[in-house]
Parts: C-alpha cells; sequence; structure tokens
C-alpha cells in the first residue's frame, strides 16, 4: 500500500496520496510509516506546520536514520539551517554519511556561512562519487565565497566537463572570471544570465526571439537598437556608463529603465528616447518595427574587455536649482567636510552586505565632518535609536526622488556607503567614494585582486570586510585618515 501511495505521490497525484495516506493514519494514529509519508505530502503542498507534525510525530513513534533525513530536508526547505543540519548528522549508514547526506549538510554550512566545513564535507561527497556534476558545481560556489579564485574556476571547468552545458554552471563561472578581471572571456558567459533571470517575464518572453546575438555590434549607424533595462536600479546606474559609447554611433535607439531615472538620463546624454521600463504598447511598437533588443549589461561584451575601457562615461545631470536649494539646507562651514553615508540594503540579495549604523560612531564623534544621511526606509527610527549625529536633509525623498538624491550627494565632499545604489550614483558623479563590502562580495565592481580601487569608478575606493565583519571599525579608521 505505501509502494502505491508513492508511486501515486510522485506521479503528481498529490491529493490522492493525501486522502490514501489520511485514511492509513485515521485507522491507526501510531503507524509511523504513514506519518511520514504525510509530513512529505504536506512538504509537497506546503503546509509546513502539518508537515513538521507528522515527521516529528513519526520519529516519536519510530525513530528510523531515514526520518531523520526526512526532517532534515524538509528544516533545508524551510531554511532553518541549523536543525536542518543537526538531523542530517542522524543519517549514517554502517556508521558513515552517503554522498547525498554530506552534499545536503554541507549545502546548510554554506547558507550559514560556514564554508570551510561545506568545502570538506563536498570534498568527501566527491570522494565517494567523482561523476556527480553538481557536488563539484556546488564546491566551485564554496571557493568562490571564501575568493579561492583559481580554485572556483578549477571545479567550474570540472563540473562542466560533466556537463558541458549547464547555463548555471557557466554563468557563476562567468562571475567568478569578471571578479578575476578576466572581462572578455567574462562577459561571453556572463550574457547567459538573461535568460536565466528572465524566462519567467512577460516582457523577456515578448522580446527573446529579437534579442541580439551577433558578436560585434551592427556597423550601420542607423541600425535600429532597443536596450532594456538590467533589474536593480543600481545595475541600470552602472551600465548607463556605457551609454555615451552606444549613442555616439547609433542614433535610432531607445533605451528602457527605471522611471525615476528617465528624466535623469535624457539630460546626462543629451538624448530623449529613454522609456519607462513597464511600456509593454512601446515595446510591441518596436518589434512590430523590427527592432533589436540588448540587455544593458550585454553592451560591456563590446565595450568594457580592458582596463582602458573603463574611465569614459558621462558624468550624471545635476539639476542647478534642486542643488542651489540643498546646499542652502546643508550650511556648510569652510572647515566643515559633508559625508555622506549609508549602511543598509532593503534588497534580499544585498541583504548580507549591509552594516550597523554604529560602524559610523567614530566618524559622528568626529567635530570637523558632518554626517548627511543617504539611508532610505528604517533610517529616522536607527538615528534616533543610537543618537548620533546624522543630519536628514528635510524635503528629499530618498527613495522615489532621484533628481534630488543625485544633487543632495552632488553637494558632498565625500561618499561613505555600503555596495548600494548611492555607491552607483557617487561614481558616476566622480564623487570620492568609500564603499565598505565584505571581501566576498560577487557583483563585477569587486575584486580584492584590484587593491582596493574600482575599474569602473576611478575615484571610489574598496574596502573589504571578513566573513564576520569583525574588522569594520579598523576600515572605518582608515577611512577616516583619508578623509
Amino acid at each position: 500500500m505505501y509502494d502505491k501511495i508513492f508511486e501515486i505521490f510522485k506521479e503528481g497525484n498529490t491529493k490522492e496520496a493525501l486522502n490514501l495516506a489520511l485514511e492509513i493514519y485515521n485507522n491507526n494514529k501510531k503507524n509511523d510509516r504513514a506519518c511520514r509519508m504525510l509530513g512529505e505530502i504536506y512538504l509537497k503542498i506546503k503546509n509546513f506546520k502539518k508537515s513538521e507534525f507528522f515527521f516529528k510525530k513519526a520519529i516519536k513513534i519510530n525513530p528510523k536514520k531515514e526520518y531523520f533525513f526526512s526532517i532534515g530536508y524538509f528544516y533545508l526547505k524551510k531554511k532553518e539551517y541549523q536543525k536542518s543540519i543537526y538531523n542530517f548528522k542522524k543519517y549514517k549508514i554502517d556508521g558513515f554519511y552517503n554522498e547525498i547526506t554530506l552534499n545536503n549538510i554541507s549545502f546548510c554550512y554554506f547558507k550559514i556561512g560556514k564554508y570551510k566545513q561545506a568545502i570538506n564535507l563536498l570534498l568527501k561527497a566527491i570522494s565517494i562519487n567523482k561523476k556527480n556534476h553538481f557536488f563539484i558545481y556546488n564546491l566551485a560556489n564554496a571557493y568562490k565565497e571564501i575568493d579561492e579564485l583559481d580554485k572556483a574556476i578549477f571545479y567550474y571547468n570540472e563540473a562542466l566537463k560533466l556537463n558541458p552545458n549547464n547555463k548555471n554552471y557557466l554563468f557563476n563561472k562567468s562571475l567568478v572570471l569578471l571578479k578575476k578581471r578576466d572581462y572578455k572571456k567574462g562577459w561571453e558567459l556572463y550574457d547567459l544570465r538573461v535568460d536565466l533571470k528572465n524566462n519567467k517575464n512577460e516582457i523577456y518572453n515578448l522580446i527573446k526571439e529579437n534579442i541580439y546575438s551577433q558578436s560585434n555590434l551592427p556597423k550601420d549607424p542607423r541600425s535600429k537598437l532597443c536596450i532594456m533595462a538590467e533589474q536593480g536600479v543600481g545595475d541600470q546606474l552602472l551600465f548607463s556608463s556605457m551609454y555615451d559609447d552606444l549613442l555616439k554611433k547609433y542614433k535610432n535607439v531607445f533605451i528602457f529603465s527605471d522611471k525615476r531615472l528617465v528624466n535623469t538620463f535624457q539630460k546626462t546624454f543629451n538624448y530623449k528616447n529613454f522609456i519607462e521600463n513597464e511600456n509593454i504598447s512601446k515595446i510591441k511598437f518596436l518589434l512590430s518595427n523590427n527592432y533589436k533588443f540588448i540587455y544593458a549589461a550585454s553592451l560591456a561584451k563590446f565595450y568594457r574587455n580592458k582596463k582602458k575601457d573603463f574611465n569614459k562615461y558621462k558624468r550624471l545631470y545635476v539639476d542647478s536649482d534642486i542643488k542651489k536649494n540643498i546646499s542652502k539646507k546643508l550650511q556648510k562651514n569652510n572647515t566643515d567636510k559633508l559625508i555622506g553615508i549609508s549602511w543598509h540594503s532593503e534588497t534580499k540579495s544585498l541583504y548580507s552586505k549591509s552594516m550597523n549604523i554604529q560602524m559610523f560612531k567614530n566618524m559622528s564623534e568626529n567635530k570637523s565632518l558632518k554626517l548627511i544621511n543617504l539611508q532610505y526606509g528604517k533610517a529616522a527610527r536607527e538615528i534616533k535609536k543610537y543618537g548620533m549625529q546624522i543630519i536628514n536633509i528635510k524635503g528629499v525623498d530618498i527613495y522615489n526622488d532621484f533628481e534630488s538624491l543625485i544633487a543632495l550627494i552632488d553637494s558632498l565632499d565625500f561618499v561613505v556607503t555600503i555596495d548600494n545604489i548611492n555607491a552607483q550614483i557617487a561614481g558616476l558623479l566622480r564623487k570620492k567614494t568609500f564603499v565598505i563590502t565584505p571581501f566576498n562580495n560577487e557583483y563585477m565592481l569587486y575584486s580584492r585582486s584590484n587593491l582596493g580601487k574600482c575599474d569602473w569608478y576611478p575615484n571610489t575606493k574598496i574596502f573589504y570586510t571578513n566573513l564576520k565583519k569583525t574588522n569594520i571599525n579598523n576600515q572605518i579608521k582608515k577611512i577616516i585618515k583619508l578623509i
């Protein structure tokens, strides 16, 4: 009967499998196999409360090793990694962990930042099964996280020998190549992100047959090109540094961007054809007129292959009236140094890059420095909580009004920030900028091999924290000396 339920469950008939398992359970509530099966089914339909209940009950009735594996997987899916590790560790066969269990435990260690433990377990898993390309790929990712980039490349290549067309493997390899500043090879693979990140996106599915895929841009300056925005505003700002290269040659171009940036971009490049991202009717019009589409980051394979290619961008437009108004509010004395600061990102992908506002304590106590808040969200509450001397400029909506944010940053002497849009705006304004970020930030701007410099923005200096961020205060002291 259990085999039958399992087969029905595997075939995707979840409701039928659930009814059969409940029937067995209701006849005998101490049936551990029925409890385990119910835990699996409820996990599949994401009823986590009932799933946990039945897994725990199965273990209480009969603590079989495989039940601990099941609840370990449950906690992995719930992202409760410490509980997952605890239960996976109880699943031994003849006194040993099998390669699947080793990989699962290593994944949990990876997610909680214990990369060396993850690496050791993956090496054991691979010694058991040398042909499992997924284990090897996970090992490459772990080496990427501890910034051992040569080892990461080696293991990505090993995984690709076994699975040569895997887009995830190739894309992650591109991130390492870009951090190594091997730009030409990196950009070739980085294009894979377009399908990986957008395959469920309505606009991408509308234009995918018209994406420009040639290795060189067209020779004809009359070519019809449309540049699609990358997903994050920070990326849109970064890759706008290549728009001037494009527009010098091509005049029949439309460029999509976040609506908050449209006016700034139009004035920066003295070019009107910047369109709000979600304008689907415009996209359909361009499709009907045989335009070819290029995602903004893909311009890099044409314009950013060597270090000398980078320092060519146009400075962002600053509205002089807005800046004049902000300057009055800043009330700067001749001895003051105005420092814009931000420390947190609401974006989930950047959350680990966030820092604690208290890192600015020493800076706030320096009377020659005036700290200006560039942080949106919960900033006001944090500033009040810690009683720090940080100035909020009234009338500036940091989140929605990018023209005012740009004018504010341009009015400052320095910017000290984590990896967020303030770093991009300050970089595009050629403002003296200090970015504090974990050393394993995989974003292409940050490469420890560049000794704190940034190829994209010559006035930006990078200060790297260790994994536990215990050296932040030392990095702040270095920044204060430079200011």
